[in-house]
């Protein structure tokens, strides 16, 4: 992987129980490689913060993972955590199932609530785009686009996303709003998605020794 592609990457650590051994594993490779960030739970971002110390590379912390069935306050509180524990970067699951439902008031006021307590930092909506049909998914984006978020991401829960879903979500948030692709393993070729539209893409990390 070259340096160029290296800054678009986010790799994302996905211990079922993370340890200290695993949070310093991939701290040592995204310093190495000059990845973009790192994306992590709230209980690692200090153990994080000091292992990336001077490094560049960003740390980002999920909330609401995986499905974003959690309670909005919840997903408020805990990103106000995380930036006192060192997120620079938000990656919020919004309420999957408030979605399904039709709820876009609902879901706008907790990505809003969330932004809010970001407080400036990035924050990107974690949408699963296989998820829904082409004209909800327009309907999705434009909530989004409208919430003061700044990234859109699709990927993770059922695999990683198609090409033509990240062509689709580029053309529907325009060039300038961020569009991430995650859900690859490292071994999976990541340029196509770049090339697709995609200006983040987020890969899987599973420690060695679990």
């Amino acid at each position: 992987m070259t340096d160029e592609i290296a800054r678009h990457v986010d790799r994302t650590l996905e211990a079922p129980f993370p340890t200290r051994t695993s949070i310093e594993q991939l701290c040592h490779e995204a310093r190495e490689r000059k990845y973009h960030g790192i994306v992590l739970p709230s209980s690692c971002l200090a153990a994080a913060t000091g292992f990336l110390e001077e490094s560049g590379v960003r740390i980002c912390c999920m909330i609401g993972n995986p499905f974003g069935a959690m309670d909005s306050d919840a997903k408020r509180y805990e990103t106000e955590v995380a930036l006192d524990a060192g997120a620079q970067e938000i990656e919020l699951v919004p309420s999957l199932g408030r979605l399904k439902d039709g709820d876009y008031k609902f879901v706008l006021r907790e990505i809003r609530d969330v932004v809010e307590s970001a407080d400036e930092r990035p924050v990107n909506v974690a949408i699963e785009a296989a998820l829904w049909s082409e004209a909800i998914l327009r309907e999705v984006a434009q909530m989004i686009l409208e919430s003061g978020a700044h990234l859109i991401s699709t990927g993770s829960i059922g695999g990683p996303p198609k090409i033509e879903e990240i062509r689709l979500l580029r053309a529907m948030v325009g060039t300038q709003f961020g569009l991430k692709a995650t859900g690859l393993a490292i071994t999976d070729a990541v340029e196509p998605f770049i090339a697709a539209g995609a200006n983040r893409v987020g890969l899987g990390h599973l420690p060695q020794n679990l």
